[in-house]
């Protein structure tokens, strides 16, 4: 066993790091990817930006004359609430276990993107995204632009192939809108900040509000309002659900078959 005691108090920016540990004078090693944020983050004037949980009457005005919203649909999503998403991928397949969940294969998100410049990720899942996917809700864009490409686009289970998002951006009349569904916390408008103490979600949300306040925040899809509405107020036009609790007909016992 080995303990370790490494001063990372000099590291103020988040930053991807590996650990390795090999054995002197042999080819035996190994490594572990590890984050590190800071325990206090620079504070930002994000009062330009309005924080909330529903597109409601505030939001629309502040969006109509151009203003910028950040909405937190974290439980709150109903188009997609069938979908569950967990960090860990598809058992098996879901045709076989009809539809047992979890119901998606990790996700895909640009590296290169503005949004993350203070939350490093490579293109793909990895572990500080654990607290902010398990178990965190989806939203099924089913009558969004067939462009619109999600910042964060969870890959549903390829039997069905339905196109989600858990953070997207679009227009609505003369504003910006940003929509997330991860595990970020309660947002309160007022403060700004989580109320969770993870410093994941606080750096991602940290993140995605400095995008915000930039000129690389120009979303490149106009929409209705009620295309965002429907998602928490609408179901999935279609819904697969064959779960059962019973084993896949493939392992259950067959009876003999009595001829006569």
């Amino acid at each position: 066993i080995l303990d370790l005691d490494i001063d990372l108090a000099s590291i103020i920016t988040p930053t991807k790091l590996t650990l390795e540990v090999s054995i002197a004078n042999t080819q035996f090693a190994n490594d572990w990817e590890f984050w590190v944020y800071p325990t206090q983050i620079a504070t930002s004037n994000f009062s330009s930006i309005y924080d909330c949980n529903s597109l409601n009457d505030t939001a629309l005005k502040i969006l109509e004359g151009g203003g910028t919203v950040f909405l937190n649909l974290n439980g709150r999503v109903t188009k997609g609430k069938e979908i569950i998403q967990s960090f860990t991928p598809v058992f098996w397949n879901t045709s076989w276990f009809k539809m047992r969940p979890p119901h998606t294969l990790g996700f895909v998100v640009n590296p290169m993107h503005p949004a993350f410049k203070t939350f490093p990720t490579e293109y793909h899942s990895n572990f500080q995204w654990w607290s902010l996917v398990n178990k965190a809700q989806v939203m099924h864009l089913e009558d969004f632009p067939a462009a619109l490409r999600p910042l964060v686009q969870p890959i549903d289970t390829w039997f069905i192939n339905r196109r989600l998002a858990s953070v997207f951006e679009v227009r609505i009349g003369k504003g910006k809108l940003l929509v997330s569904s991860l595990n970020l916390g309660k947002v309160n408008s007022k403060d700004h900040e989580p109320s969770s103490d993870a410093l994941v979600a606080r750096q991602l949300y940290h993140s995605l509000h400095q995008y915000m306040l930039t000129e690389k925040f120009q979303p490149a899809f106009q929409v209705d309002p009620q295309l965002i509405k429907d998602l928490s107020e609408k179901p999935s036009k279609e819904i697969f659900d064959p779960f059962t609790k019973d084993a896949p007909d493939e392992l259950k016992k067959t009876l003999p078959v009595n001829k006569q």
